[in-house]
């Protein structure tokens, strides 16, 4: 049972739980995880999918108490499937820089990230500038 709870619960393939669970068939397994309410981490409902989508950012894994039968491990793996990604430091979560904004701190490197934020990017901390420089100082 702890097996289905854990490994059915990630979305760990049908094989893979046979070969853990000898002498079982892949109904029976899929029995007990309907009987235990476990939901497989590789299937995900519209609703569920709107709220991940709607909540992640904001809240991280957190969301699990809004997805009864989630875990932390089935969230984090449906979220980098989507390409959501938490914000660390902002309860708008995160929020990938435009052309525009790329452009606008291409052309103003002159200037100290303490200017760069105030001054050009109030909406964005710190450690998003320096984190953006960075990523631009590399692709270059």
């Amino acid at each position: 049972m702890d097996i289905i709870r854990d490994h059915y619960a990630r979305g760990t393939e049908a094989r893979s739980l046979i070969r853990l669970l000898p002498g079982r068939s892949v109904n029976a397994i899929f029995s007990m995880a309907e009987t235990l309410r476990v939901q497989s981490g590789r299937f995900w409902g519209d609703a569920e999918l709107e709220i991940l989508k709607a909540d992640y950012p904001r809240v991280g894994t957190a969301v699990t108490e809004r997805l009864p039968g989630r875990n932390t491990v089935s969230v984090r793996i449906m979220a980098r499937r989507l390409g959501l990604k938490k914000s660390h430091s902002s309860e708008v979560g995160f929020r990938p820089w435009s052309d525009e904004e790329w452009t606008l701190l291409e052309k103003n490197m002159h200037l100290s990230v303490a200017e760069q934020q105030a001054t050009l990017f109030p909406d964005r901390t710190k450690r998003a500038v320096e984190k953006a420089r960075e990523r631009l100082l590399k692709k270059t």
